[in-house]
């Protein structure tokens, strides 16, 4: 199992290995894939304390497109599944939605930008949650980080 919040950081890392040689065609190659996971976790609901145990499905639709100009890599992520608070034994739904996007120009720089929003619906009188992340780095043509950041947010609703 996999935990929720480092499944998609860890693909868009491998993807830049199968990035690393962009090809030289005026003609865009396109690839396309999808995966499914499974993922588990222990998260706080933020608004009474609790930690919820989370299992969930992660379904991925992978897409590399690469031209003479670079390539750009996009993964659009849905991920569905229940929790269980482990002090008051509510439930939850979890449905969660995440875009990454990742440029690599030929000139050596490299873009990403990651969202991930994380909905639990609680099944009772308990409250229900968000947790939210934002990944953020862009390296220039001399391989410097010049701007890198994660955001980790949750939020009572």
């Amino acid at each position: 199992m996999k935990t929720l919040v480092l499944s998609v950081s860890m693909l868009i890392a491998i993807a830049g290995l199968l990035t690393a040689t962009p090809t030289a065609s005026a003609q865009a190659d396109v690839i396309h894939t999808q995966t499914r996971t499974e993922l588990s976790a222990n998260l706080r609901n933020p608004c009474n304390g609790e930690f919820v145990a989370t299992e969930a499905e992660q379904l991925e639709n992978i897409t590399l497109v690469s031209t003479g100009n670079g390539v750009q890599f996009t993964i659009i992520t849905n991920i569905h599944g229940t929790g269980t608070g482990l002090t008051t034994g509510a439930t939850y739904q979890l449905s969660a939605v995440s875009t990454a996007h990742q440029t690599d120009g030929n000139q050596g720089a490299e873009n990403q930008t990651l969202w991930q929003d994380f909905v639990f619906s609680s099944q009772g009188d308990v409250p229900n949650f968000i947790v939210q992340l934002t990944e953020h780095f862009t390296v220039n043509a001399g391989g410097e980080p010049v701007v890198d950041f994660r955001q980790f947010t949750t939020k009572c609703q």
